[in-house]
C-alpha cells in the first residue's frame, strides 16, 4: 500500500504536461528566487529609487534589486528594469537653492516630500517664477520633470528653456485635479514634444515634460504661476509645493534620481540567467517565452531575450513603439518577426512567443496566436531579463517570466497571455 501512494505522488510530475520550467512571480513575491527553476543573478553599479509599500520613494542599495509600487494604490508592479540615466540637474531636493524671483521658497517641516522626508519646499511664486539650477550644455531629446502639489492656487505653467530662452516650452497642469493642459512651444524651434503628469499620492504629481533641443545649451525647469490653462498671466501670492528637480536625456522620465552638488548617475540593471542554470531549464528543440510587464512604449525596449551574447543568434520579446514583437535571429540573419497586436504606454500586457522548427507563433493578452510556420532556432546559452544582447533595455516592471520546455498549442498560448 505504501509503495502503491509513493507511486501515485511521484507521478505527479507527468502534471506538467506543458513542461513549465522557469517562474518567477517578481510582483507577488517581490524576491528573484524562482517558484520554479534557477533564480536570476542582478546588478546595479550604484543605488537607485524605487516607490516602496508604503507609497513612498526609497533608496535601493548597488546591486539591490527594485521591486517597484503604485505610489497611489500601493499594488507591487514587479521587478523595476532601467537603463543608465544621469540626473543633470544639482540639488534636486533643496529647492531652497533655486533661483527665485520676486518670491520666496520655505522649508518650514511642515510639507512631507514623496520620499517622506520633511524637505519638501513650500515655493511662493508670487508673480514670478522658481528655477532649478541649469544643466551643463546639452543638445537633443531631453526630459525634465518635478514633484508639485497643490497649495493655494490650482493651474501651474512649467517651462523648460535652453540657453537665454533661446527655446523653450510650456505646460499647463491643474493640481487640483491632475488634468494636463496645453503643451507649447514658448520660443524658438523646440521639437517632438510630449508631457506626463502621473499621480504619486498624498496629492502629489510628478510633472514630465519631453523635447528635442536644436541648440547646445544649458537647461533649465521653472515652475510659474498661472491663473488658467493656456494663460501666462501670473498670480499674486501663488504658493506651491515642489520637490525633486529632474533633468535627463531620453524621451521619457525614468525613476528619481538626487543630486546634490553635482549630476548624478544611475547604472543601469542587469539581470540575466546563464551557465548551467540557464541550461537546466532550457531546451533548444522547442519551447516558449512568456512575460508580464510594461514598458514606456518609446523605440525599441526588448522586454524577455535569449542569446549567445552576440546578435547572431537570438529570440526576444520586445516592444517597438506601439508593436509587440516576437523576434528570432539565427545565423545572422532575422528569421521571424511577429507582429502580435498593440501595446500602450505605461500599460501592463502580457505576450508570449512559442518556437519550434519552421513552426512559431505569438500572442499578447488573450488574443489568437499568430503564426508562422518557416524559420529555424537559434543556439543560445543565456537569458536576458528586462533587455537584450547589445541593450534595448525596457525601462519599466516586470511582474512575471514564464518558460516551458515544449512548444504549447495556439490554445494554450492565447490561454496564457489572457
Amino acid at each position: 500500500m505504501h509503495y502503491a501512494l509513493s507511486s501515485s505522488l511521484g507521478s505527479m510530475s507527468g502534471l506538467n504536461t506543458d513542461k513549465l520550467a522557469l517562474d518567477l512571480q517578481f510582483a507577488t513575491d517581490k524576491t528573484l528566487t524562482a517558484r520554479r527553476g534557477p533564480t536570476p543573478t542582478f546588478t546595479r553599479a550604484s543605488t537607485a529609487t524605487f516607490v516602496g509599500s508604503n507609497g513612498l520613494i526609497q533608496s535601493a542599495a548597488i546591486n539591490a534589486a527594485r521591486f517597484d509600487h503604485d505610489p497611489v494604490t500601493l499594488a507591487c508592479k514587479g521587478l523595476l528594469i532601467e537603463e543608465s540615466r544621469t540626473n543633470l540637474t544639482t540639488q534636486s531636493g533643496n529647492a531652497s537653492v533655486w533661483a527665485s524671483a520676486n518670491g520666496t521658497v520655505t522649508n518650514n517641516g511642515s510639507t512631507t516630500a514623496p520620499d517622506g522626508s520633511s524637505n519638501g519646499f513650500l515655493g511662493g511664486i508670487g508673480t514670478a517664477s522658481l528655477i532649478t539650477p541649469s544643466t551643463p550644455s546639452v543638445t537633443g531629446l531631453h526630459t525634465a520633470s518635478v514633484f508639485l502639489k497643490r497649495n493655494n492656487t490650482d493651474w501651474a505653467r512649467i517651462q523648460v528653456a535652453q540657453g537665454s530662452f533661446t527655446h523653450a516650452v510650456n505646460f499647463w497642469v491643474n493640481l487640483a485635479t491632475g488634468a494636463a493642459g496645453t503643451l507649447s512651444v514658448a520660443t524658438g524651434t523646440p521639437t517632438s514634444l510630449s508631457a506626463q503628469v502621473t499621480p504619486f499620492g498624498n496629492s502629489w504629481y510628478r510633472i514630465s515634460i519631453t523635447a528635442s533641443y536644436p541648440a547646445t545649451a544649458s537647461l533649465t525647469l521653472t515652475v510659474i504661476s498661472a491663473s488658467a490653462d493656456n494663460n501666462a498671466t501670473r498670480v499674486a501670492g501663488s504658493v506651491y509645493e515642489l520637490w525633486g528637480g529632474q533633468i535627463e536625456a531620453g524621451s521619457f522620465p525614468t525613476s528619481y534620481i538626487p543630486t546634490t552638488t553635482a549630476s548624478v548617475v544611475r547604472s543601469a540593471d542587469v539581470c540575466s540567467i546563464t551557465g548551467s542554470s540557464f541550461t537546466s531549464f532550457y531546451n533548444q528543440s522547442e519551447g516558449t517565452l512568456f512575460v508580464n510587464g510594461f514598458t514606456p512604449a518609446s523605440g525599441d525596449r526588448t522586454v524577455l531575450a535569449v542569446d549567445d551574447n552576440t546578435a547572431n543568434e537570438m529570440m526576444r520579446l520586445r516592444t517597438e513603439g506601439t508593436n509587440p514583437f516576437f523576434k528570432v535571429t539565427d545565423g545572422g540573419s532575422e528569421v521571424v518577426a511577429i507582429d502580435a497586436g498593440t501595446v500602450s504606454a505605461n500599460t501592463t500586457f502580457k505576450l508570449a512567443g512559442a518556437y519550434k522548427v519552421n513552426d512559431f507563433a505569438s500572442s499578447i493578452n488573450g488574443g489568437n496566436a499568430v503564426t508562422d510556420t518557416s524559420g529555424t532556432i537559434p543556439t543560445v546559452d543565456r537569458m536576458r531579463l528586462g533587455a537584450g544582447q547589445g541593450g534595448n533595455t525596457m525601462c519599466g516592471c516586470i511582474a512575471r517570466i514564464r518558460y516551458y520546455k515544449k512548444r504549447v498549442s495556439d490554445t494554450k498560448l492565447k490561454s496564457i497571455t489572457t
